[in-house]
């Protein structure tokens, strides 16, 4: 027997006081116009993190934009862009290319200084399961990988036992290759498995060279269009950790500092650090905004940790499986055009049409 999906009751839009939807008059600086007087309220919501889901030709990336533009114009939080596609310039960014001709990289092993959760031990294996995962290893591949970067922090003076060290100059993934290839040319045969399913890591050579400034500005855009998607994944869970380990080190924070975007979740699909994120960012200040095109791009534990869902036109494939995990009627989301959204946080629901950035930056 098929269990009927949950219905939900779309509030008038003369209701106001909810965390979507109030009055112009009553806004506060937490609120971001979405479109037809319907508002994110941040100030009510249970959390800051947003997830926005759509099928390609749907409004996704216009609506990112548009949310990144009016956090840019009217709030004092920064915001850091993760780009997959190349396409959310926004006037008055600070944009890194990251390429293989850039003068800008990542460095996966910068330490995390908390002395409760950081050190050199605890990074080397959380960068060895971000290669891992985004480019298939062996649990035989991990295990040397975490060793040899251990071995390569204590080579610059770094080590676990001692968390003064870890103020000192990081290595980064070039140091790495040289490791493993003095142990290919001693004979080893695991290294050099690892040398083959790392070449295009090493050959692209971002993860060697001066690690980008995140506290640059206010507005941060890190382009990783030209990059395949292995490595933009790499980088990119790379960034989110830096943040997330930045925004702990300075402690619980009732103020919003910072916020992510990522316009393609599909990428990170899997990450830990998203998990930690939407678990306990907002305690830190932090919060993210993800847009992707399929439901099963994010993880269980990311979406009921995410406060309000932007649910735009999807594939009508999806259309059932996405009415029952963002617990919406499933004649809704088929009747859905573009830049038509049903927008839910926590217990409330609304729908609306979305302002579109290119109308927004316009005007």
């Amino acid at each position: 027997m098929v269990k009927p999906l949950p219905k939900t009751i779309l509030q008038p839009r003369s209701v106001g006081g909810d965390p979507v939807k109030s009055n112009t008059q009553s806004q506060s600086l937490l609120t971001v116009h979405l479109g037809d007087g319907v508002y994110w309220d941040l100030s009510k919501a249970a959390n800051p993190h947003m997830v926005i889901l759509a099928t390609s030709g749907g409004g996704k990336t216009q609506t990112l934009k548009a949310i990144v533009w009016e956090l840019y114009q009217g709030f004092p939080t920064r915001s850091i862009v993760l780009d997959f596609h190349g396409d959310q310039e926004i006037s008055g960014e600070i944009c890194y290319p990251i390429h293989m001709a850039s003068n800008h990289g990542i460095n996966p092993l910068v330490i995390n200084k908390d002395p409760e959760g950081g050190g050199s031990s605890l990074q080397a294996i959380s960068v060895a399961a971000t290669l891992r995962r985004a480019l298939v290893m062996g649990t035989n591949q991990e295990g040397l990988l975490i060793m040899m970067i251990q071995e390569l922090y204590e080579q610059f003076g770094i080590t676990q036992e001692n968390s003064q060290t870890w103020n000192q100059k990081p290595p980064h993934l070039g140091d790495l290759q040289q490791a493993i290839d003095r142990r290919v040319e001693g004979g080893c045969k695991d290294a050099g498995a690892l040398q083959i399913k790392l070449a295009a890591t090493f050959q692209y050579q971002v993860f060697s060279r001066p690690q980008i400034d995140l506290s640059a500005g206010k507005l941060i855009r890190v382009d990783l269009s030209k990059l395949p998607p292995e490595l933009g994944a790499i980088a990119a869970e790379a960034i989110l950790k830096q943040v997330m380990d930045s925004h702990r080190l300075a402690g619980e924070s009732p103020e919003l500092k910072t916020f992510v975007f990522v316009d393609e979740a599909k990428e990170l699909k899997g990450s830990k650090t998203l998990d930690r994120i939407t678990a306990d960012g907002r305690k830190y200040g932090l919060g993210i905004v993800l847009a992707t095109q399929r439901e099963t791009h994010i993880s269980p534990d990311v979406l009921a940790n995410t406060a309000t869902k932007i649910l735009l036109p999807v594939d009508v494939a999806d259309i059932r499986k996405v009415a029952s995990r963002f617990r919406f009627d499933a004649g809704r989301i088929a009747n859905l055009g573009t830049f038509q959204a049903l927008v839910r946080t926590g217990g409330t629901a609304v729908a609306c049409t979305i302002e579109p950035f290119f109308k927004r930056q316009a005007s």
